[in-house]
C-alpha cells in the first residue's frame, strides 16, 4: 500500500468522522487485501497504516505539514473520512498500541471506535510469507522484488512465527482487558469470496445502506507461489523431526 500516502488517494471533500473502524492486524495476515477492498467499497473510509512509524507515517507527516502526531492525526482524519463519516485504520499492534501511548487525539478517535480483527489460521504459511517479504521487500503484489537471492532458514521461519504469535496475543490481551469483542474476518474464507465478505461486514459495522462512493484503487494480488509451498512443506518436515 506504498502508494497510497498520495494526495489522490484523499477524499475529495474533507469530513467530519462519525464512526471509526480499526483493522486488527499482525504481518502477512492478508490484511492489506481485504482493507483495499473495503476502502474500495466506499463505506468504510480509507483504511491504510497511518500509525506505521517504521514507513508511512512520517511521509504523510511531511506531506501534511504536522509537526507532531496529534495534529497529523487531526489532518488526516478530515482528509481520509468517506462521505458518509468513517474513518478507518489498518494497524499492527505495536503501531497502534504507540500511538495510544504517544497521542490524546488518538485515545478520542478510540472511544466507541469498532475492531475488526483479520485472523489467518494457517499460521506457518503467514510465517513464511513474512520471511520471504523480509527478504524481497515486496509486501505487496504491485511493489517491485527486490532482486536478492531467496533463502530457505528454519530458524528464521521460527523467529517469523513467534512474531505473528506475539502480534496475535497482544491484540487478543488488548481486547480482553477492555472488554472488546472484534469482528473477525479469516483470510482463508475471504481470500475464496470477498464479496461476500465485504457484504457481511457492512452488515455487521452497520453500513449496508450507506450510498457507496467506489474508490479506484491499484488493488494487491495473492503472492504466494511454487517457493511459499516449498519453504512450508521443508518447514513442516524439518519441525517434525524434533
Amino acid at each position: 500500500m506504498r502508494g497510497y500516502v498520495g494526495p489522490r488517494f484523499d477524499f475529495s471533500e474533507p469530513r467530519a468522522v462519525e464512526r471509526v473502524l480499526i483493522i486488527a492486524s499482525s504481518y502477512r495476515c492478508g490484511s492489506t487485501y481485504l482493507s483495499a477492498a473495503l476502502w474500495a467499497d466506499g463505506r468504510f473510509g480509507a483504511p491504510f497504516e497511518y500509525l506505521n512509524f517504521e514507513k508511512h507515517m512520517d511521509v504523510m507527516m511531511a506531506r501534511l505539514g504536522a509537526e507532531d502526531i496529534d495534529e497529523y492525526l487531526r489532518k488526516i482524519v478530515r482528509l481520509r473520512t468517506s462521505p458518509n463519516g468513517v474513518f478507518s485504520v489498518k494497524a499492527h499492534f505495536h503501531h497502534f498500541n504507540a500511538a495510544v501511548q504517544r497521542s490524546s487525539a488518538w485515545n478520542n478517535y478510540l472511544e466507541g471506535a469498532e475492531f475488526l480483527y483479520v485472523d489467518r489460521k494457517d499460521k506457518i504459511a503467514q510465517a513464511v510469507s513474512m520471511a520471504r517479504a523480509l527478504q524481497d521487500n515486496a509486501w505487496t503484489s504491485f511493489e517491485g522484488a527486490r532482486q536478492v537471492p531467496l533463502f530457505y532458514s528454519k530458524e528464521f521461519i521460527d523467529a517469523c512465527l513467534k512474531e505473528v504469535m506475539d502480534q496475535t496475543q497482544a491484540w487478543w490481551r488488548w481486547f480482553e482487558m477492555r472488554e472488546i469483542q472484534p469482528y473477525i474476518a479469516d483470510y482463508e474464507t475471504f481470500r475464496q469470496d470477498m464479496p461476500h465478505q465485504v457484504a457481511d461486514i457492512a452488515d455487521w459495522f452497520g453500513v449496508p445502506s450507506d450510498e457507496p462512493h467506489p474508490v479506484k484503487l491499484p488493488m494487491t494480488e495473492q503472492q504466494a507461489d511454487q517457493i511459499n509451498r516449498q519453504w512450508i512443506e521443508r518447514f513442516v518436515a524439518e519441525s517434525k523431526e524434533f
